[in-house]
């Protein structure tokens, strides 16, 4: 509560959508009537500035201001895969590219 939802990304299929905070909270909810939270991740150190899933929908990737990316396995409920550290400030946007095979950021 209070958090502040900073960015949203619906799922290739339609059936989930990816919230992120200013808390560095991600959240995963099915879309429907309840939005009932399927995966509740404390993913970051500070707020979480962009998510984006693959193409296929099998990976979450998340940007946060800590300067961190983290991608996500959304097959396997959401654990994570792995974390991605180059960057020398926030992580303002990520997307897929390259129908998945790249993921592009800038920060």
């Amino acid at each position: 509560p209070g958090a502040g939802l900073r960015c949203v990304r619906v799922s290739p299929d339609g059936c989930h959508v990816a919230c992120g905070d200013r808390a560095g909270n991600l959240r995963i909810h099915r879309l429907g009537p309840s939005l009932e939270v399927v995966s509740f991740l404390e993913a970051h150190d500070a707020e979480v500035l962009s998510v984006d899933y693959s193409p296929d929908g099998r990976v979450v990737a998340s940007a946060g201001r800590d300067r961190l990316i983290h991608l996500f396995d959304a097959a396997d409920r959401y654990h994570l895969l792995t974390t991605l550290d180059e960057h020398a400030s926030a992580v303002t946007a990520v997307r897929f590219a390259s129908r998945g095979r790249r993921l592009l950021s800038t920060g």
